[in-house]
């Protein structure tokens, strides 16, 4: 699931892109079993109900999906076609200060996804 939708291959001595991926989000999928008692994932929230979308119960596929345009986690994800050499890709931090994701080095990308760094404390 996280290689078809382009999930990046490789990583460095912290572990890999799918590393990362299942540390930050796997608790958001639960192993359970379809109607033909075949395994299947399903995206949960944070109280372990099932995410439901537009047309009944999300598939985990298409929960992935949305995680390629989360502002931080989708640095774990190949860009598929449609961005231009220009196209600038921006969030906003807490302080409403603009930050552009494409500017960010590898490194700098695989710490923001582990969330703020606490008051006083050095990476």
């Amino acid at each position: 699931m996280f290689i078809d939708a382009k999930g990046r291959t490789g990583g460095d001595n912290r572990g890999s892109f799918f590393e990362i991926f299942r540390s930050q989000v796997g608790a958001e999928f639960r192993l359970t079993k379809d109607a033909n008692g075949r395994d299947i994932l399903e995206p949960i929230d944070s109280k372990g109900s099932t995410i439901l979308g537009d047309d009944g119960t999300l598939a985990a596929s298409e929960h992935v999906e949305s995680l390629r345009t989360h502002p931080v986690l989708s640095f774990l994800f190949s860009q598929r076609g449609g961005l231009g050499p220009n196209t600038v890709i921006a969030e906003f931090d807490g302080n409403g200060q603009t930050t552009n994701l494409q500017s960010m080095t590898t490194s700098e990308l695989y710490l923001a996804s582990y969330g703020p760094k606490p008051a006083g404390a050095r990476r």
